[in-house]
């Protein structure tokens, strides 16, 4: 005699699609959210980057002499290769401070990516002795 068996030894093809379309949008999601914090990442670096690259070119403008002081630009080298930076001086013209205004200038340095598109600005005054 035989005995019919009414229990399930597998999955319905129905469980699989179900199974595989819940795994398919949670990996999308994953997927998404892991490509987002490479892009944060990235940005983060180059604003970190960019704040100290444009302080170190700060201090050298510091170091010039008053004389020699005019705006211009270049590309970082080395280590930093990709990043490029625009110095643009200006004088403030204020009468309430002539004749010792002449020597305060206001110094905007603009570090730059080419690669990523991304830009920092570094903009202060200072007088020069």
């Amino acid at each position: 005699m035989r005995q019919s068996s009414s229990t399930n030894d597998g999955f319905t093809l129905i469980e699989v699609l179900v199974s595989l379309t819940i795994m398919a949008i949670v990996l999308v999601a994953v997927f998404k959210l892991h490509a987002q914090s490479i892009s944060v990442e990235t940005a983060n670096r180059f604003q970190t980057t960019a704040a100290l690259l444009a302080q170190a070119t700060l201090a050298d403008v510091k170091e010039m002499p008053f004389d020699a002081l005019q705006s211009d630009a270049g590309e970082y080298g080395g280590a930093y290769t990709g990043y490029r930076w625009r110095l643009t001086l200006a004088d403030v013209a204020t009468d309430e401070l002539d004749p010792v205004g002449e020597r305060l200038i206001r110094i905007s340095i603009d570090i730059y990516s080419g690669v990523d598109n991304y830009r920092h600005n570094l903009t202060t005054y200072h007088f020069f002795q």
